[in-house]
């Protein structure tokens, strides 16, 4: 119910300047100016689809497990996910493999391993070199894009502006149809729809929505569970592996980020990078299963190559929407003197 009006607000304040700014937004004009110490690198599809179906996670980024978001993620430490969340027959109330149940670790529906689909060096379907397709201006500045899954799920990014510069992308992309790549995602989907009247991306992708994926599976598992475990509860128990439930609800998490987070970057060209934002997936650090994610980032059929190319970072900087804002009013004073 609140109302929010710049100019009042300069004129309470006797601020010179006042700009409102979608966090998310202001998190993607951040992108630019992340060095490497702002940035955990996952690789690109290419890296993680060789063990797209394996479901090995635990082998990059942050060692100890810990990070800044005690949010979503477990502040204890917990020992790494090496394939068991995903695959090896436990962990899963039917005792199948997990990929075998709802896909979310396989990558190509028909199973093919991804170096065996890859035409390695073309960076796109059509063997285009990369810096020629769409997604790059004329000065070689490539398309950006952020997915912060945390309290809600924000989606944003940048795009060339022809001017040398970029334009910031504002919508509600959060809100966009949740899809499913399996019968068992389906079944999910439709719990989250029964419940909801619509399964957004957000219904699944944010803090909440890992408390909703967690009762799904439970209902479709036909065993009981606890409705007011917490997102950081089950997180936990799914990193101990002492849930067979909250692990299939966590691995459901990150097959479900990989497919928008390419879904995204295929909508804006996004050539110069994916980062995952938020107050979840930095929080887990090397918990966070990125071979799965890269898998299911990559698996879009005809363009897995033009995919394979897109880097792919998780944001640890701590404030990356104040920094993006700093940089936004900054260049907004600059284009107004």
């Amino acid at each position: 119910g609140w109302t929010l009006d710049a100019r009042e607000i300069e004129r309470s304040l006797g601020a010179g300047r006042c700009l409102l700014v979608n966090d998310v937004t202001a998190i993607a004009w951040a992108l630019p100016r992340l060095g490497k110490g702002s940035v955990r690198e996952l690789g690109t599809g290419d890296s993680g689809g060789r063990a797209a179906g394996v479901g090995e996670g635990s082998g990059t980024g942050d060692r100890d497990g810990r990070g800044k978001g005690d949010v979503h993620g477990s502040g204890a430490e917990a020992p790494k996910v090496a394939g068991g969340m995903h695959g090896s027959g436990t962990g899963n109330p039917d005792g199948r493999a997990m990929e075998n149940v709802y896909g979310s670790c396989t990558g190509e529906p028909d199973g093919l391993a991804m170096e065996d689909r890859r035409r390695l060096g073309t960076g796109s379907p059509d063997g285009i070199a990369a810096g020629n397709v769409h997604g790059v201006g004329s000065d070689g500045r490539a398309a950006m894009a952020v997915i912060a899954p945390g309290t809600g799920l924000g989606i944003s990014g940048l795009v060339p502006d022809g001017a040398g510069g970029f334009a910031a992308v504002e919508g509600e992309g959060g809100h966009r149809t949740l899809a499913a790549q399996s019968p068992r995602e389906w079944a999910i989907v439709n719990a989250l729809a029964e419940r909801f009247g619509h399964a957004s991306a957000e219904r699944a992708l944010s803090g909440p929505g890992i408390e909703a994926l967690y009762r799904a599976v439970a209902s479709i598992a036909g065993v009981s569970c606890r409705k007011d475990r917490t997102a950081a509860e089950i997180a936990h128990a799914a990193f101990n592996r002492t849930d067979p439930i909250a692990e299939e609800a966590i691995a459901a998490f990150t097959g479900f980020l990989g497919s928008v987070a390419g879904d995204l970057a295929l909508t804006l060209g996004a050539r110069g990078g994916v980062y995952v934002a938020g107050g979840i997936v930095p929080g887990w650090g090397g918990r966070f299963d990125a071979a799965c994610f890269l898998g299911r980032f990559c698996a879009k059929g005809r363009f897995r190559d033009y995919l394979s190319a897109v880097p792919v970072r998780v944001v640890t900087h701590p404030y990356p929407a104040l920094a993006g804002a700093e940089h936004l009013l900054a260049h907004r004073y600059a284009k107004a003197s």
